[in-house]
């Protein structure tokens, strides 16, 4: 069979790019905001009973949440089920408990939210701290699905002799993995985040490497903070300018414009986010996932 899907607004490209390798039939929405702000949601051809696929990246999650619950929720009462959310970057999950007294955790309740409305979450490197995997917050099924093998495959391709770089002890076991698929050494700075917006790093000894390509690798670049400060370290340590790789590009106020005009040689992320620096596709680990699911639930897909 073909399945249904519904793009949410800012992932058309990512949602032409599974077409093109999963049998799907690109469902025609119209999601807009009332001049008060309200949300628009109209489906405008048919949902079918039968599976659904709603794609929908959760940067800018309070924008896009509504939009989301009401799609799902009248796609159900059409009959669709199972209702599949592919998220390709997740939010709500950095406040996975109280660090402050009175502090909501938000990681649960955003989970709960999320599962009350879907059967199935399929996502690209959640960014998981304090929790071992996604199942401990949610109660729907779900897939996390890992860019580690495209990212390495990209820099066998585009860069000659790398060493990997990670910017904290988290990003050792992706850096680790990335470093091996592409045949390269790596190392890890330690990071101490003193606001939202400043981080400092201690950098390792980066003597063996001085006729490498730095690339410095992230699951999430958002203010960029992290990365200026790993660029300006490395800048002493090392005389090839770094390529910096990330993820989930969310780039809040425009912060690739101050990373790219920070000497660096090239800035690349997957498009789990559209953004301009989008050279890595995740599409080939959707497909399969999408499949794998439905196969796994007894739903035959076309070839």
């Amino acid at each position: 069979m073909s399945i249904p899907m519904i793009l949410h607004p800012g992932n058309e490209n990512l949602g032409l790019s599974l077409k093109r390798s999963i049998p799907c039939q690109i469902l025609e929405t119209k999601i807009r905001k009332f001049p008060d702000g309200e949300s628009y949601v109209r489906f405008l051809e048919p949902v079918t009973p039968g599976p659904l696929v709603i794609l929908a990246s959760l940067n800018q999650p309070d924008t896009k949440l509504l939009p989301l619950i009401f799609a799902a929720n009248r796609a159900r009462d059409m009959g669709a089920k199972p209702l599949i959310l592919v998220a390709p970057y997740l939010a709500y999950l950095r406040q996975d408990q109280e660090f402050n007294k009175g502090e909501v955790v938000t990681n649960r309740e955003f989970a709960t939210l999320i599962s009350n409305y879907f059967d199935h979450l399929i996502t690209v490197d959640p960014h998981l701290h304090r929790i071992d995997s996604l199942n401990q917050i949610y109660s729907i099924s779900t897939d996390c699905l890992q860019s580690a093998p495209l990212i390495a495959q990209w820099i066998l391709k585009h860069v000659t002799k790398p060493v990997v770089i990670g910017p904290d002890s988290e990003s050792k076991q992706w850096v680790q993995e990335i470093a091996h698929m592409a045949d390269a050494p790596y190392e890890v700075f330690s990071k101490q985040r003193l606001s939202d917006k400043e981080v400092q790093l201690k950098l390792p000894d980066m003597t063996p490497y001085q006729d490498h390509v730095p690339v410095l690798a992230d699951d999430i670049i958002s203010t960029a903070g992290t990365m200026i400060e790993a660029v300006n370290g490395l800048k002493k340590l090392l005389p090839l300018a770094a390529v910096c790789v990330g993820i989930h590009g969310i780039f809040a106020n425009n912060s690739h414009l101050k990373l790219q005009a920070n000497g660096i040689r090239e800035l690349i992320t997957t498009n789990t986010i559209s953004h301009s620096t989008n050279q890595i596709d995740v599409a080939p680990l959707i497909t399969s996932a999408v499949q794998e699911y439905l196969v796994r639930i007894g739903v035959k897909v076309s070839k």
